[in-house]
This record gives structure tokens, sequence and C-alpha cells, in this order.
């Protein structure tokens, strides 16, 4: 594999407010969008998606115990979070440099921290594996890649899974998005992410 063609793909190189709102954080060189559609349901969705809250975590903020579970490099996270509501949000980048033809893979590493309860101090992770699910998303021209909505049994709840999709670059750019949606009110609805990278296959 070749080096990571990412900006800031561990997050460690700064963060932003995205459009000036306190509650949403976002690493330097990426963009984000969420769901805040009052009406829009997917199957078994129980309330209105809501807009969630983010933070670039930095691990010294974080207990001993969480800085093992949560930062995979660096000294930064992301997690995007919110109690009691459905989320559905896409964190992305534009990509410049491909060659088109050349063939490239995405890799994101994710973990759903989605909590449905608490006994003896410790998380009840989500029993249904509809409670959470992410995709990865490529467009590059006029092509578009993504891998499947994958849902609990693919990404288990309570660790990191690592997320990829092998591509053909169609152009000399290409957008990649982290996509992911709870569509039911936990306790916490959450995700953390850490070390993105996108890589030529040589």
């Amino acid at each position: 594999m070749s080096a990571n063609l990412l900006t800031n793909g561990d997050f460690d190189s700064g963060h932003y407010h995205w459009h000036n709102i306190p509650e949403i954080v976002i690493p330097n060189g990426w963009d984000f969008w969420c769901e805040e559609s009052k009406s829009l349901r997917i199957e078994k969705q129980d309330d209105p998606f809501l807009r969630p809250e983010t933070v670039v975590w930095n691990i010294k903020d974080a207990p001993d115990f969480e800085k093992p579970l949560f930062f995979l490099s660096g000294n930064y996270c992301l997690k995007v979070f919110k109690g009691w509501g459905p989320i559905w949000w896409r964190l992305f980048q534009s990509v410049s440099g491909l060659t088109p033809g050349a063939s490239y893979r995405f890799s994101a590493p994710v973990f759903p921290d989605l909590i449905m309860g608490y006994a003896a101090g410790k998380k009840l992770f989500a029993n249904d594996a509809l409670a959470g699910e992410q995709r990865l998303v490529v467009r590059s021209g006029t092509q578009e890649f993504s891998t499947p909505w994958l849902d609990g049994k693919s990404v288990p709840f309570g660790k990191y899974t690592p997320l990829t999709l092998d591509f053909t670059a169609a152009a000399t750019t290409a957008e990649v998005t982290l996509e992911v949606r709870g569509r039911w009110g936990l306790i916490n609805n959450g995700w953390f992410v850490d070390s993105l990278k996108l890589e030529a296959l040589v």
C-alpha cells in the first residue's frame, strides 16, 4: 500500500465548528452533513432524525481505560453521538491528484457505541442489529462506488471494525464518504471514528 492520500485522516491536524454550530466540531480538511428532516422515516424508525453532536476528542481528556478503546493513532478521534435521538450523518472529503484507471482503497475504522442501558456499571449494547448501520461511498467522475449498508451483524457494536471499499478512479478527483445512521432513540447513539485512509493499490 502507498501513502495516505487523505488530508488529516488521523484528525490530528486541527478542527473547526461546522457552519459555526457550537455542537458540531469536524476535523480540518473534512466536511459534514446530517439529516434534520422531521418527516423522513425509514423502516422501524421511532422518532424524527435529530442533529447529532460531534467532538474531536483529545486522548488526554479520556479516562485511561478508554484510551486504548477509542484512539487508534495519534492524539485525536472523532465522536458523533446523540442521546435519545435517531441520527443520520456523513463525513466526507474531496481528494485530487488521482490517476484515472488506477485502483484505490478507502478505509474507515468505525466503533458503534450504541447503548440501550447499563447493568452493574457496564454498557448494554443495542440488541437489534438494525440499531446502527454504516457504509462507505466514493464518487469519481460519473461513477459511484459503495459498500452495502452494514448493520450490527457485520459491524459489531462495542468495538472497532475496519470498513474498506476498493474502486477504480474515473477521474483525477474523488469524493470519499463515511455514512452512518441510527434509527432509534437509544440512551446513546454514538460512533467513534479514527485513522481513515485512501491509498493506491499497487
